[in-house]
Formats: structure tokens, C-alpha cells, sequence
């Protein structure tokens, strides 16, 4: 008799960033779609972002595809689940991968969760992120290198805004 193979228990990856923003300017650059275009999903400069969808509200969500220059795409679907103005934003996060030759590969992501907490330090905001229930340690080291990228794009973005 062959055992089934036993899937791994999902893991959640962790960040926090301080930036020297208000709570209020950090949380917008997640409201607005045009702020929200500069710097998610930004973390690799030769990618071509395309919105597909922008609705902020809890039931909403935001679609967008993601074209590397190798011919591969990715088509994120997520979708805002609960929104507290300007503490905290969390929505679902999956996507689906497409190779050169248009055929779905087999790494979709579904079922996972970001949330992304403000928390006020007196004119500043840490940021904490929760990204949960990633299937692997693969894909936790994907998106830790991901949302990193992204938050060094939220923070150039927010400096430049500044200035």
C-alpha cells in the first residue's frame, strides 16, 4: 500500500518597515490607485504592470497582470476582505502563472492572505506585514524578496512625494 504524500503546513511570512511618513500619507499610497501603481508589485524594475481592476472597499479588490521581459505572465487576483481607515488593509492574494507559450504552469498561488497594519509612531508609521498561508518555504522566500522590493518602491515613491 503507497502512502499519500503528506502536504506541508502552510507558513506565514513577517516584515516590518519604519518610514518616516504619517500614517495617514502611508495608507493612502494603498487607497489610491494611481500611488498604489508606482510601487506594488514594482520590486522588479523590467516588469510591466497592467490594473485590470482597482476597487477599494472590503469586497473589492485589485486585479492586475505582471509581464516579465522573458514572455512570462502573471495574473494576480485579490480581493479586500477587511479595510480600517488608516490602521490596517487586508486582502487575499493568489495569481496565476503563464509561460512564454501561453500555457498555465503549475505554481498558482490561491488562498493566501496579506494584511498590512499602520501603526502611528508620532509622525512617522511602522508597517507591519502578514502574508499567510503560503504553501512553502519557497514561495515564503519568494514573497519576502517580493514585498521587500515592493516597500523599498513605497518608500521611494513616499520621498519623492515629499520633496
Amino acid at each position: 500500500m503507497v502512502e499519500a504524500q503528506q502536504k506541508a503546513a502552510p507558513v506565514t511570512l513577517r516584515l516590518k518597515r519604519t518610514m518616516p511618513f504619517p500614517r495617514e500619507r502611508v495608507f493612502a499610497a494603498f487607497a489610491e490607485k494611481e500611488q498604489m501603481d508606482q510601487w506594488m508589485c514594482r520590486d522588479a524594475k523590467n516588469h510591466e504592470i497592467r490594473y485590470t481592476k482597482f476597487d477599494f472597499r472590503v469586497g473589492g479588490g485589485f486585479d492586475l497582470e505582471i509581464h516579465t521581459p522573458n514572455g512570462h505572465v502573471y495574473v494576480m487576483r485579490n480581493t479586500y476582505v477587511e479595510i480600517v481607515k488608516p490602521a490596517k488593509i487586508k486582502f487575499s492574494w493568489g495569481h496565476e502563472h503563464f509561460g512564454p507559450d501561453g500555457k498555465q504552469l503549475d505554481d498558482t498561488l490561491e488562498g493566501t492572505l496579506v494584511t498590512f497594519e499602520f501603526h502611528d509612531l508620532g509622525g512617522s508609521t511602522e508597517i507591519e506585514l502578514t502574508h499567510e498561508l503560503l504553501p512553502n518555504a519557497k514561495q515564503l522566500e519568494d514573497h519576502k524578496r517580493g514585498w521587500t522590493g515592493c516597500l523599498d518602491s513605497l518608500s521611494e515613491l513616499l520621498q519623492r512625494q515629499r520633496t
